[in-house]
């Protein structure tokens, strides 16, 4: 199976082959402002998943939760479509929301959960982890 994750203004797009490795939420302070919600939703697979990308990106480097991470965002729109944590060689980050025309499942992880806000509610079954 193959996914493309595409920025808002469609001009950037990526695509990945197969299931991720993780489907997540993260609380933590870095996700919070990369993607201005409550949380930032990750795809995590394998780098040779990433298997295609199209368009204008630029890159920026930050630190954060995951250590040094590299953000590839749409140069037009901004929307970061993945990121590569550079502490964890051979991972690629995508955000899941990007993936509107083969979606992904519901996320099953929540990590830095230390971080979430109070009034934010998760479903049952949920695993949970705190920050690092």
């Amino acid at each position: 199976m193959r996914r493309n994750a595409i920025c808002r203004c469609g001009v950037c797009e990526i695509t990945v082959g197969g299931d991720p490795i993780a489907n997540l939420v993260c609380h933590c302070k870095s996700c919070k402002r990369r993607t201005g919600a409550p949380c930032g939703w990750t795809a995590t697979f394998r780098e040779d998943q990433l298997v295609g990308r199209r368009g204008d990106f630029k890159s920026y480097l930050s630190n954060g939760t995951a250590g040094r991470v590299d953000n590839f965002f749409c140069a037009t729109c901004g929307t970061t479509l993945f990121f590569i944590p550079l502490d964890h060689p051979g991972v690629v980050g995508c955000a899941g929301g990007c993936f509107v025309d083969d979606p992904l499942g519901e996320p099953a992880l929540s990590v830095s959960d230390d971080q979430r806000c109070a009034w934010l509610q998760l479903p049952a079954g949920w695993q949970i982890r705190t920050s690092v």
